[in-house]
């Protein structure tokens, strides 16, 4: 049975990366129940890292914490170091996304300490998420050492995953400081680089590379470039049934609508992730910013699909009908 409890993990897992949320959750939910009625600790730990992640996909950041602190819980019951650093990694990813910006600082250098004893590549990933966590406090000097280190350490392996998400946030960081031109370049060969990956590399990295270069536009004033990756976004964000990803496509079309005089219309959309509890803090405030740009109020009861982070498939109807529209605008301005 405890084979069968793994297999129905790793088969969650791979549900999750192809956005079937709801077999992944049957999957996971089982090998969870088994772990927890044998009192298999590590098949606890890595179900329930795994469980909180899914849960950060769907949007649900306060439920993937509690996910990622029993994990880390049961990891440190047993001295199991390497799932002590996974957990507060993952656990720091949630932090973030919920706008807990000190509390994941420290969870991921408690990680990284740890991974750097055990002499693992996995302190890579704790590099660039603190540099990327710098740059949204506005600590850009500091930011640039943890991508440095960060990239030397995936070229000395060649890993092409690595480069990607590493040179990802340097587009971040040149945006950060001021220097458009760079941030475009590095966020272009970010592309490219995870485009050359296979179906089965990092679908997430994708998601965050596509907002990232269609946001770098957006602030150059580059509204025609903007929309390919911002539609694109939107259109992997659906495959992947990733709520917090589209709710930053939604926020740049409003921006590419605000830029063309349709006020009206980006407030519309904005009223989504300005309400909706996908949406990721640094992505609330890139809304309530640009919603103070227009000086303006959302109308009275401008809600939207107010729906639970979970209850997904509910939201795609309204989401596809906003994004079919201004795919059609937006061509309709390039032309």
């Amino acid at each position: 049975r405890a084979g069968t409890a793994w297999a129905r993990n790793r088969l969650g897992w791979t549900a999750i990366k192809q956005g079937q949320f709801a077999g992944a959750e049957e999957m996971l939910g089982s090998a969870l129940s088994y772990f927890r009625e044998t009192d298999h600790r590590r098949g606890l730990i890595w179900t329930l890292n795994d469980l909180g992640f899914l849960l950060r996909r769907q949007g649900d950041y306060p439920e993937a914490q509690r996910q990622h602190r029993e994990s880390l819980r049961i990891s440190e019951m047993i001295d199991f170091r390497d799932g002590i650093a996974w957990s507060l990694y993952e656990l720091a990813d949630a932090q973030r996304d919920a706008g807990l910006y000190a509390a994941a600082q420290e969870s991921l250098e408690r990680s990284l300490a740890i991974y750097r004893a055990l002499g693992s590549l996995d302190a890579a990933l704790c590099l660039y998420r603190l540099g990327y966590l710098l740059i949204l406090q506005g600590q850009t000097a500091q930011a640039g050492p943890y991508l440095e280190e960060s990239l030397a350490a995936y070229r000395h392996v060649g890993s092409q995953d690595g480069l990607a998400i590493t040179t990802c946030y340097q587009g971040e960081l040149a945006l950060a400081q001021g220097d458009g031109s760079t941030a475009v370049r590095h966020l272009q060969r970010s592309l490219a680089l995870f485009k050359s990956l296979s179906e089965d590399g990092n679908p997430w990295g994708l998601l965050r590379v596509l907002d990232s270069l269609s946001r770098t536009y957006l602030v150059l004033g580059r509204l025609e470039a903007a929309c390919a990756p911002l539609l694109e976004l939107g259109d992997r964000a659906r495959q992947l049934s990733s709520l917090p990803s589209l709710m930053n496509s939604l926020i740049g079309l409003a921006f590419v609508l605000a830029r063309q005089g349709q006020n009206g219309q980006a407030l519309d959309l904005l009223a989504v992730p300005l309400h909706h509890p996908a949406t990721r803090y640094e992505s609330r405030q890139r809304a309530q910013g640009l919603l103070q740009a227009l000086e303006a109020k959302l109308p009275a009861g401008a809600t939207h699909k107010q729906l639970p982070a979970g209850q997904i498939q509910e939201s795609w109807e309204f989401f596809d009908l906003q994004l079919q529209l201004l795919a059609r605008k937006s061509q309709e301005t390039i032309e």
